[in-house]
């Protein structure tokens, strides 16, 4: 839809992507509890990775679940 919806990768295969080549990631819904809506990342749904403005990745959501905890902690390690 062209929102920008706030996530944190978390975990990641491999740790860095280099362009042109394929990842598998986890990321935290970061502002789940402030409103947004993410209800329209579900499966097999096609989106852009954005720094600012620019378009750094694409990729589509293979699954969704809730875990709990802070995704904070995984993001310090």
């Amino acid at each position: 839809s062209g929102e920008y919806l706030g996530v944190a990768f978390v975990d990641g295969d491999p740790n860095i992507a280099p362009p042109g080549t394929d990842a598998v990631a986890a990321v935290a819904l970061i502002y789940e509890d402030t409103g947004v809506d993410y209800a329209p990342l579900v499966s097999n749904v096609q989106f852009d990775v954005l720094e600012g403005a620019r378009v750094i990745g694409q990729g589509t959501v293979m699954r969704r679940w809730h875990e709990s905890g802070d995704w904070r902690e995984r993001v310090r390690g």
